[in-house]
């Protein structure tokens, strides 16, 4: 196997092994590094958002989004997994551009990137694992209640980006959230039972009322609400087609 390959399978192992132990997982990241050296923070890029960068910009970028992850993660609206705040510090302090994998608005994963990694999970699920269920949160922002002026626009952009940072909130490292349409969102929660992605999904819509207290939403007093759908592998369906298909009709039925 090439050692890329190698590597990317480690990692693999070590991002399910200390799922939901954040603290772990940045400690068994740091003794890997410390083993074989800081080319293994470019491939934790490459494995997380497909970005290629040269060894010591990865590390720069690893130490930096992980001093302003821990900073963060002392504050109540800071970001709880390891890998929100490095899409974070690249998309909002880096600069970068991941236009290949995420949505230009809201740093999110892009469609095209989470249908194809939906794919290859559920490949593996058939060939190796259909034991263990996977889960996707398909979620609507409720917009009809806006005022006009904020249906586009400079203020509905930043309600958008607000909602994705309030998404990257409440996931596991583990999880893929992406932005499909205008106001639609979808997150992957692999090894998650239905039960257990209603709950984040009630957890979210709880916590949408942070997205209209926080200063610079204009002069106008909203309440943001999610519309939700949540389907299971295999439960619901065993294809990413008939997944989505099942996802955007409890959407629907919910709205």
């Amino acid at each position: 196997m090439p050692l890329e390959g190698k590597m990317e399978r480690m990692l693999g192992k070590i991002f399910s092994e200390y799922s939901g132990n954040e603290k772990g997982l940045v400690e068994a990241l740091d003794a890997l590094a410390r083993q074989r050296g800081d080319d293994v923070y470019r491939e934790v890029f490459r494995y997380l958002f497909r970005k290629d960068m040269d060894v010591r910009r990865a590390s720069l970028y690893w130490r930096e989004a992980l001093a302003r992850w821990q900073s963060l993660s002392k504050e109540k609206s800071g970001l709880q997994n390891i890998r929100g705040a490095l899409l974070d510090y690249l998309y909002h302090v880096a600069g970068e551009r991941l236009s290949s994998v995420t949505d230009g608005l809201t740093g999110l994963y892009n469609q095209a990137y989470f249908k194809g990694h939906l794919e290859n999970i559920l490949a593996y699920k058939r060939r190796r694992d259909r034991t263990n269920p996977l889960s996707l949160i398909f979620l609507d922002l409720d917009r009809k209640g806006f005022p006009k002026e904020m249906r586009c626009g400079a203020t509905g952009d930043r309600i958008l980006r607000r909602t994705a940072d309030l998404i990257r909130i409440h996931i596991r490292t583990m999880d893929i959230p992406c932005r499909l349409d205008t106001g639609e969102f979808v997150i992957l929660l692999p090894d998650a039972s239905r039960l257990q992605a209603l709950k984040v999904a009630e957890r979210l819509r709880a916590s949408a009322e942070q997205v209209s207290t926080e200063p610079g939403l204009d002069r106008f007093p909203i309440a943001v609400t999610f519309s939700c759908g949540v389907v299971s592998y295999p439960e619901s369906a065993e294809t990413a087609h008939g997944l989505f298909r099942e996802g955007l009709r409890e959407l629907a039925e919910a709205s």
